[in-house]
Parts: C-alpha cells; structure tokens; sequence
C-alpha cells in the first residue's frame, strides 16, 4: 500500500494543510510544534480510527486531537493498493456515533463498501491496531514492543513458519473452537445441553402429570363402580310395602287371636249356667258372673293389645317415610354424583406416557451426544494449546536469527547476535560474547536492539505497509543514525516516514540520494 496524499481539513493544531508523499523513502522536517507527530498520528487514525477513551486527556485521541473551536475534525487521504487509487475519507465528531467514513474508486468512482468500517487499515494491511503500533509505527521512546496475551504478531510469525502463511491463524483457530462451545453450554444466550436440558426437565414434568392422571382415571372408575351399586341399591327400596304388612298383620292377629276362643268359651258356659239354674241356682249364678267377668276381662286385653300393636306400627310407618325420604335425597345426590364423574372421564384430556419416554430417550441421547462433543472440543483446545506453546518455543531462535541479521547491519558489526523471549525481552551478545539484558544498555543501543527486532517482524508479516518513523533515532549517535538510514534506504518497494525535527537526518538523506 502505498500514500499518495493526504489532506488535513482540520485535526489537531493543523487546518487545510495538504501532504504529497512519493513511492520511496520520505523525510519531514520541522521544528518542535510544527505538526510532525500530529501529521504521523493523523495517518494512523484515518487507517484505524481512534482507540479508547481514558479520562485523561494527554491519552485521550479523540479529546487530543480536537482542533479548539471545532466539534468535527478529519480528513481525506489519497491510497494506492493494488495498482487501484482509493480515496478514504473520515470525519470525528465528539462520539464516536458522530464518526462518517467513506472510501471510493477514484477509476470507476464506486463507493468500496468493504473497505467503510471502524478499521479499514486492517483490510489495506492486514494487521489490527495493537500490531501497527507494536511493528510499522516507531515512535520516540516507543521502539520496545509490548506484548500481550492475545498477542497477533507472535501468533502470525509462528503460522508463518509452520505453513508459510501467516492468515493461518491458532488464534482463529481457538475462537472457533470457543465458538462451538458456547453453542452447545452458553449461558446466555442458552446453549444446546441447556436447552435439551430443559425439554427434558419439561417432559418428566408431562410424565409425572400425566401418571398422575392415569392414577386419578382408575380412581375415577372405581368410584363411578361404587357410585352405580349405591344407586341400585337405594332404587330397590319401596316404602308403600310396610301398608300391606300393617293390614295382613292386623288381620291375622284378628283371625288367629286366641282371645276369641276363649270369648267363645265364656259365652256358651253363660248359656249353660242359665240351664243349670233351676236345679245348681247358686252354682249357675256363680259360674255365669265368672263367664262375664272373664269374657270382659279378655275383651279389655284384646282391644288393648290391638291399640298398642296400631300404634307400634304407626310409628314404624313414619319411621320409614322419613327414611324413605332421605333414601330419595341421597338417590339424587348420587345420580349427580355419578354424572360428574362421568363428564369428568370423558373430558379428561391424556397424552401418550409411551410417546413421552420415546421422546425422552431420543432427548437424552442428544444430550449425551454434545456433552461428548464438547468434551472432544476442550480436548482439542488443549491439544492446539499445547502445540503452540510448543511451536512458541521453537520459533524464538528462528526470530533471534533474523533479528540478528538486522542489527549485524544497523550496528557495523558490533552486535552479531541477540536472543529473544516469548514477551520480546532480548539478551544480546557483547563483544566479549558474554549475553546481557538489553534493559542495562544505553538508551541508544537499546533503541537499536528493538529496531532490529521491528525491522525483522516487518520483514517477515507486513510486505506493503508503509513504515513510520516519529524522532525514532532521537537517542542515535551519528555512527548508528547513518548505519540506520542506510539500512532504511536499502529497503526496496517499501514507503518510509520518517518525521524529525533534527537536520542530520535531512542532511544524510540528501547526501545519500
């Protein structure tokens, strides 16, 4: 990617200013305050936008940068990539909902819709924000590199040397493998085991209800049985039966009364004594008053017993009536009864139990499918993990070496071989070939160590970006100053700025073209 132009309408201190760049190597200078730096953060913002928003406001870009008196501030830079030339054109307001982006075909005039998102540089180079910082933009006190866990630029250095392309990424690798497990055991939103989980919780519910309701249907059945026998019982009793006991009772009582046997008795010994009075006068007087008193006495009995035998079953009688009435009362209740059971079985709305566990088993055996797809997927996380832990350590040497190169060039042979960590720290090797930390060298060969190690990862990862360079060489002498830019200018196919307020840098330059 080249930069043909760019066009500042308003960032920073500076208002309608306009740059024209060439192919090549690109030296501005200016004193202090003239605009350098904010003309070399004014390409990496239009490239990547700003970056987070801190309170403070010396590290605040989108506050930083805002021209006093403006409430939007940007730009337009002219880019070639491809052989096709693009304008990309950004405004910043005070929020980032303010924000307009646009990047058109100056050929065709089309509008790259593609290319109109937050990053567009990591489309036209390929690396996010955090690796341009880290590798093509060198600032002034900022040659070391700062790593992190997520770090892109080890993780394509090692994809690099392993496939020999360094798109090929773990990282993507993992993101989709962490993509996958989510699907199956998210929280929020809910995973696949969750969800099945869930069915299942929901279909042993059903079961349970619905055996419940099996239970309460045979319960129902067996009261409609008892319900039904009740009812023909209490159908089967006829009061108007005690009537005709009363009248036959009465009537044998009166025809087999042994009363009247001896009433008979009485009356005919009466007939007797009155025969026998002429010759037994005192015996006929005496047997006829004992027949008469004996034929009341068993009439007073008679009617007695009568009255008592009546009343016995009057009272009976009422006794049954009233049973009788309460026996309809309840025959009513129970038809009711009977009724309500029966609308109650034949409303009663079942679902299969076999359909139920069928679906269940099939639930389960889902279940247990994803439990072992997500075990065969933290599985093959930790396989991946492992691997390039290990592959980490393997390339280590293989960048030392290229850092090494680099500096050999840049330090006229003074320093031929530096040895570099996992988190970029560096060991170099003195002339008594002895190994030390680069934190106890000087600030300039400290600055020349991490160049090296830039220059190599630039190299290796980033063939078309332009490379900035803000007061990079500030801590050089003139011996490592003319080695860099040497090496600089020996670079071919590559754009270089190099923004400086010191005239050796412009001096060398000249003399060396």
């Amino acid at each position: 990617m080249i930069i043909k132009n760019i066009y500042i309408e308003s960032f920073g201190g500076l208002l309608n200013k306009s740059f024209d760049f060439n192919e090549g190597f690109n030296i501005i200078y200016g004193e202090n305050e003239y605009g350098k730096s904010t003309i070399a953060e004014f390409i990496k913002i239009m490239l990547y936008g700003f970056g987070r928003s801190p309170q403070n406001i010396r590290e605040n870009e989108r506050v930083k940068f805002m021209t006093w008196g403006k409430s939007r501030i940007g730009g337009q830079m002219t880019i070639i990539k491809d052989n096709t030339k693009y304008i990309l054109a950004r405004t910043f307001g005070k929020r980032k909902s303010e924000d307009t982006i646009s990047m058109v075909n100056t050929t065709t005039g089309v509008k790259e819709t593609n290319f109109t998102q937050t990053t567009p540089g990591e489309l036209l180079l390929g690396i996010n924000r955090a690796t341009f910082e880290n590798t093509a933009y060198i600032k002034q006190l900022s040659t070391k590199i700062s790593y992190g866990t997520d770090d892109e630029i080890i993780n394509r250095l090692i994809n690099l040397a392993q496939s020999g392309d360094d798109s090929i990424s773990y990282r993507r690798a993992l993101e989709i493998l962490d993509k996958a497990a989510k699907e199956i055991e998210g929280k929020r939103p809910k995973g696949k085991i969750q969800l099945i989980q869930d069915e299942i919780n929901s279909l042993h519910t059903s079961l349970v209800i619905e055996k419940n309701k099996q239970l309460h249907k045979t319960q129902l059945k067996e009261k409609l049985r008892l319900l039904q026998q009740e009812k023909l019982q209490l159908e089967s009793f006829h009061p108007n039966s005690f009537d005709s006991l009363l009248e036959d009772t009465l009537l044998s009582n009166k025809s087999s009364s042994g009363n009247s046997i001896c009433k008979g008795i009485c009356t005919a010994l009466a007939f007797l004594s009155v025969f026998l009075l002429k010759s037994h006068p005192a015996f006929s007087i005496m047997l006829f008053t004992v027949c008469v008193g004996f034929f009341i006495y068993l009439s007073i009995k008679s009617n007695k017993a009568k009255k008592a035998m009546v009343k016995g079953f009057e009272e009976l009688k009422k006794g049954k009536v009233k049973e009788a009435m309460e026996n309809k009362e309840k025959l009513t209740e129970v038809i009711k009864e009977i009724a309500k059971v029966q609308f109650e079985l034949e409303n009663q709305k079942e679902n299969s139990i076999d359909e139920i566990e069928a679906k269940l088993s099939h639930l389960e055996g889902k279940l247990q499918h994803y439990r072992q797809k997500l075990s065969d997927i933290r599985l093959a996380k930790s396989c991946i993990e492992k691997a390039f832990s290990q592959l980490q350590s393997d390339f280590g040497p293989r960048l030392s070496s290229a850092a090494s190169n680099v500096l050999s060039q840049i330090s006229n042979g003074k320093y031929t071989e530096v040895l570099i960590s996992h988190d970029y720290s560096m060991k170099i090797k003195d002339e008594k070939g002895e190994f030390q930390d680069g934190e106890y060298l000087s600030c300039g060969a400290f600055d020349q160590i991490y160049f090296a190690l830039r220059m190599s990862i630039i190299n290796l990862l980033l063939p078309s970006s332009p490379i900035i360079l803000d007061e990079a060489f500030a801590h050089y002498d003139d011996r490592r100053l003319a080695s860099s830019l040497e090496y600089l200018k020996s670079l071919k196919n590559r754009q270089i700025f190099l923004f400086t307020c010191h005239k050796r840098e412009q001096e060398y330059v000249k003399r060396a073209d």
